[in-house]
């Protein structure tokens, strides 16, 4: 077998390899959207890397854990796929070394080759543009997320705030119905004691106009008893 036909082998596998993770990646990553579980498409999402040897030939597709996710593992197809691509450049330049017809027959299974990395090429592109639009919309729900548990953590401060002050304000307004109370006792007790103000000054007054009129009394009991004894002194005389 010639090294045309072995680099030829090579480019075919990595592409079929290529084309069978890609397959894989677009079933995994369908699964994580409909599932919304990211984290198990990208543990079944298998990562894989190119070997190529200094000649550009595909020596190997070394797969890497199951642990990788689905933006490294894009990447790494990629990487494979662009080994394969090198290889084609190869073939087309080992492809002219040989001779009329053998180079005809090499030069059409180049360009199937080369159709086939290019429709691989356009599937992966869009594939990566599907994945990112999807990790923009799971970035997206995700500061929307972290917007709301900040709103509500807000919330629930305002909440517990206005529990404390509708608290104060209730204590406030017992300790102001107290004040009032006492205040309407104290009122009552002045009432009484001013009713017992009133009665005692009433009673002095009373008290008062009869020591008035005692005192006219004896002053004019007073005169009589003196005009009495005038009296009988001029009878005597």
């Amino acid at each position: 077998m010639s090294a045309l036909d072995i680099q030829y082998q090579d480019v075919k596998r990595a592409l079929a390899e290529v084309q069978r993770r890609l397959t894989e990646l677009e079933r995994h990553g369908e699964e994580s959207t409909r599932n919304g579980d990211e984290s198990h498409a990208s543990s079944q999402a298998a990562a894989a890397a190119a070997t190529v040897d200094a000649d550009g030939h595909v020596v190997e597709w070394a797969a890497g854990g199951s642990s990788s996710s689905l933006p490294s593992s894009t990447a790494l197809l990629r990487q494979k796929l662009d080994a394969a691509t090198r290889g084609i450049e190869n073939m087309k330049a080992m492809a002219r070394r040989e001779s009329v017809s053998a180079a005809a027959k090499w030069n059409g299974l180049i360009r199937n080759l080369t159709q086939e990395a290019r429709e691989l090429t356009d599937s992966m592109n869009r594939f990566a543009l599907r994945l990112k639009r999807r990790d923009d919309e799971r970035r997206g729900i995700e500061v929307m997320r972290a917007e709301t548990s900040v709103r509500i953590d807000e919330l629930t401060h305002e909440q517990r705030s206005l529990r404390r002050s509708r608290q104060l304000m209730s204590e406030i307004h017992d300790t102001g119905a107290d004040v009032l109370t006492d205040l309407q006792r104290q009122g009552d007790r002045l009432k009484g004691a001013y009713r017992k103000v009133l009665d005692m000054f009433n009673s002095l007054g009373i008290s008062t106009q009869l020591l008035r009129l005692i005192d006219r009394q004896q002053f004019l009991e007073r005169w009589i008893v003196y005009i009495a004894m005038a009296l009988v002194t001029l009878l005597l005389l």
